[in-house]
């Protein structure tokens, strides 16, 4: 149900933004058709920009998580979400708790279809007997049990689990495992982990195949959810505008798919650049940042990745609280800059092509960053409004809501303000078709029916592409009447064929006309 309702809540408020497009006429045809087609472009790359930002919080969560990845002991982080995501690609209901750091907690936690719970203690060390002494204190006491005082699950890196058995077994007859007394239940207690030490170690490293498929693998899911989201909306607006179901499905399939491309690639670079600890830089400038702004900022920053945040007035909780939320500020920058030239880079080949002009691209650019930092605005301002209605599920639904909603607002204002700044090149291009269309109605003594339907076909054929080619071509006088001439030549070949009147016909009408006025003999 909460699903339902956040999607049409999403529609609503996206469909408020969208209007129909106007069918232009030849008597207002440059005023009808300027605003139309443009928007209808700038509709689409901000729906898709929406739907972007929408999914952006699985990004900050993942270079969240691979950040601790670069520490000196990062690839048991490593170890703990490469588990994890093998585990999810099983069918499993598995999640990370570890990240709480409660003392002697679980790393990892199953839920069975039977609602029962694994807990999990991952342990990667150089060898199986550090990994199962790891277990215990100094006292020889196993640390790891669950509530009902059960021994945890201990998963060990896949080429030791052999050796790691056996251990176990030694400290089971030792009697270091609380209710546990037969030697072959170390069988189940230690769980072969998916990955072996050496992978987990180069999981932890950027630019490894490990680590470039674990980003592959979270890519695709952040894309998928991208592809669902703008795929809805695009298709919502598109048949408001008129469009039939089937057209509408395949645009809202373009669309989906180029918002899915853009955040698999935003998300492998992501990930990629957690690892390397370069974030570390901008520690002291984030967190100066965060302290400005205080402490409801940080609480909602952390609240809009799905965290939730400790409530209290420890000094030492403050400075946890203000470096988490500096982690997720700095995280959310760099996703926000990683998507914004993402989603720049076709214009920027269509700039070097000279396919648009350095202006356009500026301003496609700034419109682009402005819904994208917009997008993250509300993904926390969302988060806070979400938690308060709804306390301890309503933050990320409302992150997600308001995302779009600020992300597809910000971007029309910004679109809006540059068009006073400065016009599109399709405004240019449009005078050109205008004068061309308006000397071959004169040449082709066009009738306002006529007009009417060159200008239905006309429109079908206007779209960003061709606004970029004719920009590109060498004649744009001799492209706009290559671009109109087939549809005038075809309107034209619908007229009915006209005989010439006849001598004796024309001799009747003027006896009729002049009759009693002039006498003829």
């Amino acid at each position: 149900m909460l699903k339902k309702t956040i999607t049409f809540v999403i529609c609503l408020c996206i469909l408020m933004e969208s209007m129909p497009l106007t069918v232009l006429a030849k008597d207002s045809f440059i005023e009808n058709t300027h605003d139309s087609i443009n928007e209808e472009i700038i509709d689409s790359d901000i729906l898709d920009l929406s739907s972007i930002t929408a999914v952006s919080p699985n990004n900050v969560n993942d270079m969240l998580a691979q950040s601790r990845f670069s520490s000196r002991t990062g690839h048991g982080f490593a170890a703990e979400r490469g588990n994890n995501l093998a585990d999810k690609i099983k069918g499993k209901n598995t999640r990370v708790v570890g990240d709480n750091n409660i003392k002697n907690g679980a790393d990892r936690l199953i839920i069975n279809r039977d609602g029962t719970r694994i807990y999990i203690q991952d342990k990667y060390y150089a060898d199986a007997k550090s990994s199962i002494n790891a277990c215990f204190d100094d006292s020889g006491a196993f640390r790891y049990v669950d509530g009902d005082g059960n021994p945890m699950l201990i998963e060990v890196p896949s080429d030791q689990y052999a050796e790691a058995v056996e251990c176990m077994k030694a400290k089971i007859i030792e009697g270091k495992i609380p209710g546990i007394t037969d030697p072959e239940e170390a069988n189940t207690l230690v769980k072969k982990g998916a990955l072996s030490y050496k992978q987990a170690r180069n999981l932890a490293k950027a630019g490894t195949i490990e680590s470039l498929t674990y980003d592959s693998v979270n890519g695709t899911v952040n894309a998928t959810c991208a592809f669902g989201i703008s795929a809805l909306i695009n298709y919502t607006v598109l048949r408001i505008n008129g469009e039939e179901r089937g057209d509408a499905v395949k645009g809202a399939a373009e669309e989906g798919f180029k918002t899915g491309v853009v955040v698999f690639g935003t998300s492998i670079v992501a990930g990629q650049l957690s690892k390397t600890g370069a974030m570390k830089v901008f520690e002291p400038s984030s967190e100066a940042l965060v302290k400005l702004l205080g402490d409801d900022f940080a609480k909602a920053l952390i609240k809009s990745t799905g965290e939730k945040v400790v409530e209290t007035g420890a000094e030492s909780a403050t400075q946890s609280l203000t470096k988490n939320a500096a982690r997720v500020l700095r995280s959310q920058a760099l996703v926000a800059a990683l998507t914004t030239v993402a989603f720049s880079v076709p214009d920027a080949v269509d700039m070097f092509r000279g396919r648009i002009s350095k202006q356009q691209f500026v301003k496609n650019f700034a419109v682009t960053a402005v819904a994208v930092v917009g997008g993250l605005a509300g993904d926390v301002a969302g988060a806070a409004i979400g938690e308060l209605l709804v306390p301890g599920v309503g933050a990320v639904p409302g992150a997600i809501v308001m995302s779009i909603i600020s992300g597809t607002v910000s971007g029309l204002v910004a679109d809006k303000i540059s068009d006073y700044i400065v016009d599109d090149d399709a405004y240019e291009m449009y005078d050109i078709i205008q004068d061309k269309f308006a000397q071959l109605c004169d040449d082709y003594i066009i009738n306002e029916y006529e007009a009417n339907n060159i200008v239905d076909a006309l429109s079908d054929r206007l779209d960003d592409d061709a606004f970029k080619d004719m920009y590109q071509s060498k004649d744009r006088q001799a492209y706009a009447e290559q671009l109109l001439m087939p549809l005038f030549e075809n309107e034209v070949a619908k007229r009915e064929g006209i005989d010439a009147p006849s001598e004796e016909e024309m001799r009747e009408a003027l006896l009729e006309q002049l009759d009693g006025i002039v006498y003829i003999h």
